[in-house]
């Protein structure tokens, strides 16, 4: 089962979890993607238009590495990995900063190159400053 951007959204993840890994056999893997809390355009640079834009109302919950684990241990359903991942990289984090707004920051490319980017990415990760959060459960029951 893969849940892409729907965990933030329920208001029991816990139980929603619950209720998933019931149609997954023992084995089997549930796959989780949220937004990481941690995204570097908010902790790190803090650009004010970028944190509004961040925090929806659509969003029930925000994740952490942390409160991730947390929530999918406490579902209970088998054993848990998490690790952080950029969906979008160096020219997307320019472009927020110079122009405080969405956009992929291609006219940056030149500059800032896919090369470079791989690099910035890798980075983030490492330092769990990602815009997304993938966990893996293996489901034991």
């Amino acid at each position: 089962a893969t849940c892409m951007h729907v965990l933030e959204h329920i208001p029991d993840p816990i139980s929603f979890l619950k209720e998933i890994s019931k149609l997954v056999k023992k084995g089997g893997r549930i796959f989780v993607e949220v937004p990481n809390v941690c995204d570097a355009l908010v902790e790190l640079y803090k650009i004010p238009e970028f944190i509004k834009f961040y925090w929806q109302a659509a969003h029930i919950h925000y994740f952490s590495k942390d409160t991730l684990k947390k929530v999918l241990s406490k579902a209970g359903i088998g054993d848990v990995k998490i690790k952080s991942t950029s969906r979008y990289g160096m020219r997307n984090h320019v472009n927020w900063m110079i122009n405080r707004r969405p956009g992929n920051g291609e006219e940056y490319r030149e500059i800032f190159t896919d090369e470079l980017s791989l690099l910035y990415k890798k980075k983030l990760e490492e330092n769990d400053l990602s815009d997304t959060l993938w966990a893996e459960i293996i489901v034991k029951d």
